[in-house]
């Protein structure tokens, strides 16, 4: 009857010591998986971080880059506005310019011959 005895509480108390390991698995098993929850949560906030930093970054790179051509299409504009209000008041240039042009060296070729011409014809025959 001991031995009955004895074995039924030895049977409890394994019962109880694999009842309070399997409790103390799935604890240690839940605090490994909230920690690996926690690693990807702050590698995902650290990524986040990492990529918001470089995209700014890249945007103000991107805005000065902007503003760099902005700023040279308005000098070149400027630069290209005063080459053609300077075309256009300096006409004598311009028109020397045309003048050099071949067909227009022959046109002003032909109008002095027809001067001439004309101004030959028209003076009086000298007597000899």
């Amino acid at each position: 009857m001991k031995k009955l005895v004895a074995d039924e509480l030895d049977h409890a108390s394994n019962l109880r010591a694999a009842a309070a390991d399997s409790i103390g698995r799935r604890s240690r098993n839940a605090e490994d998986y909230d920690q690996t929850l926690r690693n990807m949560a702050q590698q995902s906030l650290q990524s986040a971080v990492s990529l918001q930093s470089r995209i700014v970054n890249d945007s103000v790179d991107h805005k000065t880059r902007l503003q760099h051509y902005a700023e040279s299409e308005v000098a070149r504009t400027v630069r290209h506005s005063d080459l053609a209000i300077d075309r256009q008041w300096n006409v004598d240039e311009v028109a020397e310019l045309v003048a050099k042009t071949p067909v227009f060296l022959d046109a002003i070729a032909g109008a002095v011959a027809a001067g001439v011409a004309k101004a030959v014809a028209e003076q009086k025959p000298v007597a000899k």
